[in-house]
């Protein structure tokens, strides 16, 4: 990592086993740090150090990675919005308060972003979810 002040303040949040969003340089990205512990099903080898994940997102108005999820797997934007909402919280309940969707609608949503994305459980979806955001 280039910026010595962000890489410090990462390693400080793992060291307190914190999840945490850190403004990068520019105005809309961000670097979020995950706890593993706070996803299933993942493998330890899949951690960036000390059973985290860092994963770069930006702001929800200009994100690329919707993009990419209606391009790539033709969803549709309520269809993405609600997958990248899954990375950062894999709660439907949550997920649903914060996109302003019912549960049921939630579950919709995630159940035919798995049948396009062709993945058979949350875990996979995460795997792909948060490869697709870190591109």
């Amino acid at each position: 990592m280039k910026n010595r002040a962000i890489q410090l303040r990462l390693l400080a949040l793992i060291d307190n086993n914190e999840e945490a969003s850190v403004h990068n340089q520019c105005h809309t990205c961000q670097l979020r740090l995950i706890p593993i512990s706070s996803l299933e099903n993942l493998y330890q080898w899949e951690c960036y150090k000390d059973g985290f994940i860092i994963m770069f997102t930006h702001d929800k108005e200009k994100n690329p990675a919707i993009g990419r999820l209606t391009e790539i797997y033709q969803l549709s934007r309520c269809e993405a919005v609600c997958a990248l909402h899954f990375i950062q919280t894999p709660s439907i309940s949550d997920i649903a308060t914060n996109s302003y969707r019912s549960p049921e609608t939630v579950r919709n949503h995630l159940k035919r972003t798995m049948q396009k994305m062709e993945v058979h459980n949350q875990a996979e979806l995460m795997k792909k979810l948060i490869a697709l955001a870190a591109l």
